[in-house]
């Protein structure tokens, strides 16, 4: 049922719950009811909470997908290879050819051939990366802080451990027996 100007409005992400539940049978179990209204929940709050990110990591010419790769390789001083970085980084190879070839231009990192195999690449950080995640971590950081400040301790503390936990089950979701999972095979 639409609102009426009498009915109060419901937010985007309670509205959305609550078609996607109409949608499912009548008969799904409340288990699977949950996990839809848990998951477009989430995918409401990362969509509000990623266009500010969004806006604090451009101020520095940088994306959500540049910033963690300038982190793995500030921690890696001998480099990563480009397959360390889809594997560390969540990122697909097609993607990440893209997104190094825009990092290498801005000069926030370097190829370099891999000294073991001449056919392979290092990819390190530059100084001028080095500087660019430094400013940027501190604007990350206080995002971070604004986006999870009306969370409790208690509740943040889980809300990592939840995370930790599905890390490793999402990893693998481009492979294609979790496609076969999500396809119910």
């Amino acid at each position: 049922m639409l609102p009426t100007a009498s009915q109060p409005q419901q937010s985007e992400a309670s509205s959305s719950v609550s078609w996607s539940c109409a949608l499912l049978p009548g008969d799904a179990p409340a288990r699977l009811r949950a996990y839809v209204e848990t998951w477009l929940q989430a995918e409401h709050v990362f969509r509000c909470a990623s266009r500010a990110l969004d806006a604090a990591l451009a101020a520095h010419g940088l994306s959500r997908a540049s910033f963690p790769l300038l982190a793995i390789l500030s921690m890696s001083p001998t480099g990563c290879s480009v397959s360390q970085l889809v594997r560390l980084s969540g990122q697909t190879p097609s993607s990440m050819s893209g997104l190094l070839q825009r990092m290498e231009r801005a000069g926030l990192c370097v190829r370099l051939r891999a000294p073991h195999d001449g056919r392979g690449a290092i990819i390190s950080l530059s100084q001028e990366g080095e500087a660019v995640l430094r400013n940027a971590t501190m604007d990350y950081a206080k995002w971070a802080e604004n986006a999870m400040v009306h969370c409790p301790p208690a509740q943040l503390d889980e809300f990592r451990h939840a995370t930790r936990m599905l890390t490793p089950a999402f990893s693998n979701f481009g492979n294609s027996s979790s496609r076969r999972r999500l396809a119910g095979g």
